[in-house]
């Protein structure tokens, strides 16, 4: 395995994710230490078909460890899961790696944000040496799993390191930081506070702030073209964030052979397509062939690399799934059909095509195509 402290920060954090993250495997065959991850899994296509993440990356389901790559901290930064975790043990360092005591140790931010150090209370607003004084109490607060629900206490931290905005928490649902102790606050009353104490908070990204504003609409939806404006950012640097954004544009806006696509649509689609990141590539190619009249693809799957090309299958076996659950089979069948076309042999394709046939009513050809 190679030295993490020779990696870049996607390598470093490719290297922890071989074992700790949710992820599909692409191909089979894999093995531990072995340098051709991506070729194997995807930590990314996961995401399509369901909305795991809130839109500014805080868990709603499973997964805190990718949450990571939502963080300003690493997409501002520098940070890795090393940066924090002691790889050799179930220690914590800092980014010195020098030992601390606790995942509760300031030390953990401290070493990047120096400044704060020398007056922490004039940041924290806290005593010293009470809860309300860490880092970690407003930036990585322990919050109880929204879908496990409220009977089964299950209070994780997850690795957005998130800034308090009590309004955008009660604009999603949430316990902000502030409430988790201050139970007697409201949430007008901590977005007071915050504001009174820190001003303008550092705005959202394009992509996350067009997440929220879809996301967290009351009126009107928006039409398909200023849905595009929101939420396809193909000028942003966000992965994880623009498959989501995608994701819900997707839910909300189109279904197989709903083109022609207007061009504020199809002009960031294509550029989406040609993004570096395989994960998202993949993933708007899909979105692609699913419109297209006539199934066609996009582009000549031989055209674009292996890893691309599974990633772009993946898709759209998870788009299938996700018109499924919402009770639009027809749009389950076309979508596994195209996803047939580009993994004629891959089994999990196959089993949802015949599935989905079946539930159809034709047990026929779903014998035939998976029997």
């Amino acid at each position: 395995m190679t030295d993490l402290a020779g990696l870049s920060e996607d390598g470093s954090l490719e290297t922890c994710f071989r074992c700790h993250a949710v992820k599909r495997e692409l191909e089979p065959g894999y093995l531990a230490g072995e340098e051709d991850f991506e070729s194997h899994y995807s930590v990314g296509v996961h995401l399509v078909g369901e909305a795991s993440f809130f839109p500014d990356g805080r868990i709603r389901s499973f997964g805190y460890q990718l949450n990571h790559r939502f963080s300003d901290c690493y997409l501002s930064g520098r940070m890795t899961c090393v940066s924090c975790h002691e790889p050799h043990s179930q220690g914590y360092w800092d980014v010195f790696e020098r030992p601390l005591e606790s995942p509760l140790d300031d030390g953990q931010c401290l070493g990047c944000h120096a400044s704060k150090a020398a007056d922490p209370e004039s940041h924290t607003r806290h005593p010293p040496d009470t809860d309300g004084a860490r880092c970690v109490s407003c930036h990585m607060p322990y919050r109880q799993q929204p879908n496990v629900g409220e009977r089964i206490p299950y209070a994780r931290s997850d690795h957005t390191i998130s800034i308090p905005r009590p309004g955008v928490d009660e604009a999603l649902g949430l316990r902000s930081a502030c409430s988790l102790c201050h139970g007697e606050m409201s949430p007008a009353q901590a977005r007071v506070h915050t504001e009174e104490w820190y001003g303008d908070t550092k705005p959202l990204r394009p992509v996350v702030e067009g997440l929220m504003a879809v996301e967290t609409s009351s009126g009107a939806s928006p039409s398909r073209a200023e849905a595009a404006r929101l939420l396809l950012h193909p000028e942003t640097d966000h992965p994880l964030a623009q498959i989501a954004a995608l994701n819900r544009f997707v839910e909300g806006y189109l279904v197989p052979g709903s083109g022609p696509l207007e061009p504020e649509v199809r002009n960031p689609l294509e550029r989406l397509a040609r993004y570096p990141d395989p994960d998202l590539r993949g993933f708007a190619l899909a979105v692609l062939h699913l419109t297209a009249g006539g199934g066609r693809p996009p582009v000549d799957p031989r055209s674009v690399s292996p890893d691309v090309r599974a990633r772009w299958a993946a898709s759209l076996e998870f788009l299938a799934e996700g018109f499924r659950r919402r009770g639009g089979i027809r749009a389950t069948l076309e979508t596994y059909r195209r996803a047939a076309e580009l993994s004629p042999r891959d089994a999990d394709v196959l089993l949802g095509l015949a599935s989905a046939l079946q539930q159809a009513g034709d047990a026929d050809e779903a014998l035939g195509t998976y029997g």
